[in-house]
This record gives C-alpha cells, sequence and structure tokens, in this order.
C-alpha cells in the first residue's frame, strides 16, 4: 500500500491495488452474508 502522496506508482500497481481492494471488499461481503443472509447489498 502507499501512503505517501508525495510517491508516484505505476499504473500496474494501481490497477493491482485496485484488484485486491476489490477482492477484500468481497471476502468481507461474503463473512457478512454468512454471519447476517438476512442483509443485502446494493453496489
Amino acid at each position: 500500500m502507499t501512503y505517501d502522496v508525495t510517491i508516484s506508482i505505476s499504473k500496474t500497481e494501481a490497477n493491482n491495488a485496485l484488484n485486491t481492494a476489490a477482492e477484500f471488499v468481497d471476502v468481507i461481503r461474503d463473512i457478512i452474508r454468512r454471519e447476517n443472509p438476512q442483509i443485502q447489498f446494493k453496489f
């Protein structure tokens, strides 16, 4: 992860970070669905 705004990253690194974040959201969403199947997300 990159926290310093003065450090530039490549497009590949940015795409990889975005893909990793999307995978993380999917994992969290699956955990929430298992724990409370009545919750529905509208993304």
